[in-house]
């Protein structure tokens, strides 16, 4: 838990810093305007991980309340908190942005979740962060190997870090659970 509080404490502070040495020598107003200028690679990162992040959040509702294990319960609380912390980031660095609702694959992964028999459902939830921390790593990956836009480059740096994290500690749920 005191690692999503202090990833959010450091993208915070790293979009706060960025956006600070971006704005020399700009108004506070024209800094924020180009915040909130996306180019298409940008809002393709940014829907990408903010779709596949509220497939994790969603999920890991699931979860707490059906999980077993208390490690499983905690990464997902961990998890839901980390993803309200990267769409509160977004939405202070593109105000306009509009609301990310599942698309229908993930609502159909989310529901094949919502029935997995009880017996295994830890094993699902765990494959199914594993898949999605995937995609995430790719998205920060792809967006950073030609950011444009320092602050959301920050960002997807941040997060890449998170994201191997996760993916670390979850590959060793999943050993553990064989």
């Amino acid at each position: 838990m005191k690692r999503t509080s202090a990833f959010a404490l450091a993208t915070l502070a790293a979009v706060s810093l960025s956006t600070g040495v971006h704005a020399m020598g700009e108004t506070p107003k024209q800094a924020q305007a180009s915040a909130a200028t996306a180019t298409t690679a940008e809002t393709d990162h940014r829907m990408a991980t903010l779709q596949t992040g509220m497939l994790a959040m969603e999920s890991s509702r699931v979860a707490i309340s059906r999980s077993s294990n208390m490690m499983v319960k905690q990464f997902a609380q961990a998890e839901i908190d980390e993803q309200t912390t990267i769409a509160t980031v977004f939405k202070s660095m593109y105000p306009d942005m509009p609301e990310v609702k599942l698309n229908p694959e993930n609502t159909a992964k989310l529901n094949q979740l919502k029935n997995a028999p009880s017996a295994g459902f830890d094993k699902a939830y765990v494959d199914m962060q594993i898949e999605g921390h995937n995609m995430l790593l790719k998205a920060q990956d792809d967006y950073i190997s030609g950011a444009q836009n320092r602050e959301e480059m920050n960002v997807a740096k941040l997060a890449r870090g998170q994201i191997k994290d996760h993916i670390k500690l979850l590959t060793a749920f999943q050993m553990h659970a064989r």
